[in-house]
């Protein structure tokens, strides 16, 4: 869940490892929006981008952000989950993504908002993984 949903995200759209399912929960999925969001975290995200968003550093958020990944993202078997009531990233993160996602005509693609906020299901993701295994195949667990 949040920033390992987001590593998780990440993972599965830079690697070419065939990953079996992703499941990821209220991830930050845009860090130059986050980082107008989110005062707490503002200065940690400019850190590792080079500064504030701008134009000398929006390369550098664009590729650490999961929202300009929905092409690789759509080729995995993946489970969007946001809680409708987080407060440290706001669900539109997952919304946005899902509705990229969508326009790639992703093969098996599960997206949820559920009414909860900053939190991860546990049963729920590990039941999604329930489904997707296979003997000797990976998983990304992300939270």
């Amino acid at each position: 869940g949040s920033g390992g949903g987001h590593m998780g995200l990440m993972t599965a759209a830079c690697e070419d490892f065939p990953w079996k399912a992703v499941s990821s929960w209220c991830p930050v999925t845009d860090l130059a929006a986050w980082h107008e969001e989110n005062a707490d975290y503002r200065p940690h995200v400019a850190a590792v981008c080079g500064g504030a968003p701008g134009p000398k550093t929006e390369e550098e958020y664009r590729q650490r952000s999961p929202l300009h990944y929905a092409e690789a993202l759509s080729k995995h078997r993946l489970l969007l989950a946001h809680g409708r009531h987080d407060q440290p990233v706001s669900y539109r993160h997952s919304w946005k993504l899902a509705q990229k996602i969508e326009a790639c005509r992703p093969q098996e693609f599960y997206f949820q908002i559920f009414d909860g906020g900053h939190e991860i299901h546990d049963q729920a993701a590990f039941a999604f993984f329930d489904r997707c295994l296979d003997a000797g195949t990976r998983v990304a667990l992300t939270g």
